[in-house]
């Protein structure tokens, strides 16, 4: 299985996950339309969460993390008063950052379950190449040359 995953560019939109093989390149995940005919829903499903735009789930998570921000501002100046101005303002600024941060991490753990999806179905991660037939456990793609382990 791949090493590791990355969320792309920080998670703009439009940007699809960067997966790593077993030598370390970079490759960007496949997208749906590059996938084997018979590939399977669970995995379509997952390269479709995989690609998908970062930006409504950090939209939601700076929503919530404004309104728990909020509510810990005024409960600091109900409790103490006025004289606390700083920690209010953190408590805001910590639930945006909170929001981004839980964004990028529920991006990278999508990126991490379509890669294994991929593998799983015998699809190389990188460009959506059928690795079936292949010989070995670390199978080199004919397609993007990436190399995959493949059934652990």
């Amino acid at each position: 299985m791949s090493r590791n995953v990355e969320t792309s560019e920080r998670g703009r939109p439009g940007r699809r996950s960067r997966v790593i093989d077993a030598r370390g390149c970079v490759f960007a995940l496949c997208r749906l339309e590059d996938l084997p005919l018979d590939a399977s829903a669970e995995l379509r499903e997952a390269v479709r969460k995989g690609n998908a735009h970062r930006w409504p789930t950090q939209l939601v998570g700076m929503a919530i993390g404004l309104v728990i921000g909020a509510l810990l501002m005024a409960l600091i100046l109900w409790v103490f008063g006025i004289k606390f101005r700083a920690p209010m303002l953190s408590g805001l600024v910590g639930g945006l950052a909170a929001g981004v941060v839980g964004a990028q991490t529920r991006a990278a753990a999508a990126g991490k379950k379509a890669v294994a999806e991929c593998l799983k179905g015998e699809v190389c991660p990188g460009c959506g190449y059928s690795l079936k037939g292949l010989e070995g456990r670390e199978r080199v793609c004919p397609e993007c040359g990436g190399v995959w382990t493949v059934g652990s």
